[in-house]
């Protein structure tokens, strides 16, 4: 004789209860393995960030991640400010900088492209490689604002600042570039500036300031602004960083800087087209005469160069 299906006898309740205990197990496992995973590469990226120069270990276990550290890349140093949020504790706080690290994880699932993150408190830092901005098309500017506007649009509250670095080229450049990102973020601050996208390479010489007592800064300073035209002179046997001097040093009166080279005007108009073509130093343009003095009066003090007047 056939039992209907409803007699026969389902599972016992202590073989669910099991299942469950065995299902919730391996969520668990799987939940703790990704945030260990997480915490390892936000480890590594602060170590890479604080440390002027890294060996191969660090370089061959990002590698293993599927990072190439090696292609160009952008510092980014997200700085939350809300001071309610910070008298509001850890939960405030970690809930602003989980939104921000999600957000960048989702870059990197549309893009294809690997982020590196980091949270550090009222901070959070990213590594954005040039190629996720190539292949959506957008400038460095235009990026961190839409990221700034999908942040707000979740936290409207949420007073935010992102310093950006310059360009890093390769795994050692990305500790300056941490420096620069929150140079932007202490010099905007200082500023008082409304604009919450900051670019260290929008600062010009004001960059140097908090800095004016090391000597490194500044010779790092003056080697971005001259470093080609140096190299250039040094190689091809030119006169263009005396030039420049000469030319400053003559309030870029055309005719009084020929007279003092022993050139005629042509050569000087080419001389100047050169700088501008070879290295954009525009000297029609203020700010750019103003860093090329600070820099050459840097190499002078430094003994890098000096010119007979």
């Amino acid at each position: 004789m056939f039992l209907s299906s409803w007699m026969l006898p389902g599972p016992h309740p202590s073989f669910i209860e099991r299942a469950a205990n065995i299902c919730a197990i391996h969520i668990l496992n799987e939940r703790t393995a990704i945030e260990t995973e997480h915490r390892m590469k936000g480890e590594l990226l602060e170590e890479i960030l604080r440390q002027p120069r890294q060996d191969f270990y660090v370089t061959n276990k990002l590698s293993y991640l599927g990072y190439n550290l090696n292609k160009p890349h952008y510092v980014f140093v997200f700085q939350l400010q809300n001071q309610h949020i910070m008298n509001e504790g850890d939960d405030s706080l970690s809930n602003a900088r989980n939104l921000i690290a999600d957000i960048l994880k989702k870059q990197t699932t549309h893009a294809e492209e690997h982020i590196l993150v980091s949270n550090q408190f009222v901070q959070v830092h990213a590594l954005i490689p040039e190629d996720l901005l190539v292949k959506r098309k957008l400038t460095i500017t235009q990026y961190g604002n839409e990221l700034l506007g999908e942040i707000r649009s979740q936290i409207p509250s949420l007073q935010l600042f992102i310093g950006i670095s310059n360009l890093c080229q390769d795994i050692n450049s990305f500790h300056q570039g941490f420096k620069q990102a929150n140079k932007a973020i202490e010099i905007a601050q200082i500023k008082r500036q409304k604009q919450r996208v900051i670019l260290f390479s929008e600062l010009g010489h004001i960059s140097i300031l908090l800095d004016a007592r090391n000597p490194k800064e500044l010779e790092n300073y003056a080697n971005g602004v001259l470093g080609p035209v140096f190299d250039y002179d040094t190689q091809n046997s030119t006169e263009l960083l005396k030039t420049l001097y000469f030319y400053l040093s003559n309030e870029c009166n055309l005719h009084k800087t020929a007279r003092k080279m022993n050139l005629s005007i042509g050569g000087m108009r080419y001389r100047l087209t050169r700088l501008k073509d070879l290295f954009g130093i525009d000297l029609m343009n203020s700010s750019t005469r103003s860093e090329v003095q600070l820099s050459l009066d840097i190499y002078i003090a430094f003994g890098k160069t000096s010119f007979a007047k």
